[in-house]
């Protein structure tokens, strides 16, 4: 009797064993096994992920064509708070219901883009004040005018364009109105 519960005892505690040794083999934690190790921090989604979402999903959705999209958003810095994950979740959901607070100027940062659209208006206007001086009759009345046109408040990116722009509009030969490298420079909601 005695070998039984002997016997009994050592089955019990190999069974045990191995037991432990399968769940130690399977334990993320020791980064042992087939399961996978959950230490990593999970991917963060960027405004490249963003912008690839938003195009796809206007392109998707018929608002614009994805290179057109992504013409307008390639420049887009994104604000350090916008709900990034969230919006691409939604953009990619396989509707066309909008993502509210994911359009280009709710996730731009626009504090660089709108003051270089400011710089653009007003350099712009000295451009027309040299080549074309009876169009205003000062800086002020110009940008007033352009303002009209192309509101700064609602800039959210920059073209590639916008460095070759200013150049041209700095050294202006006024041999053209406009300028075509300043054509879409400057991108608003």
């Amino acid at each position: 009797m005695r070998t039984f519960r002997s016997l009994r005892s050592i089955l019990a505690g190999c069974t045990l064993c191995a037991l432990c040794s399968a769940c130690s083999a399977m334990n993320p934690a020791t980064g042992n096994g087939d399961a996978p190790d959950t230490s990593d921090e999970p991917e963060k989604v960027s405004c490249d992920d963003w912008q690839e979402a938003y195009c796809t999903w206007m392109d998707d959705c018929g608002g614009l064509r994805f290179a057109e999209c992504f013409e307008r958003v390639e420049h887009v810095d994104c604000k350090s708070k916008a709900p990034l994950e969230r919006c691409v979740d939604e953009l990619t959901a396989g509707d066309c219901e909008p993502a509210t607070g994911c359009d280009a100027q709710d996730v731009a940062d626009t504090a660089q883009v709108r003051a270089a659209c400011v710089t653009f208006q007003q350099t712009y206007c000295e451009y027309l004040l040299t080549c074309q001086p009876s169009i205003y009759v000062s800086k002020s009345a110009c940008v007033s005018a352009f303002d009209a046109q192309l509101q700064c408040s609602n800039a959210y990116a920059t073209s590639d364009g916008y460095d070759a722009c200013l150049t041209t509009l700095e050294n202006p030969a006024c041999d053209g109105y406009p300028p075509p490298q300043c054509e879409n420079v400057i991108f608003t909601q």
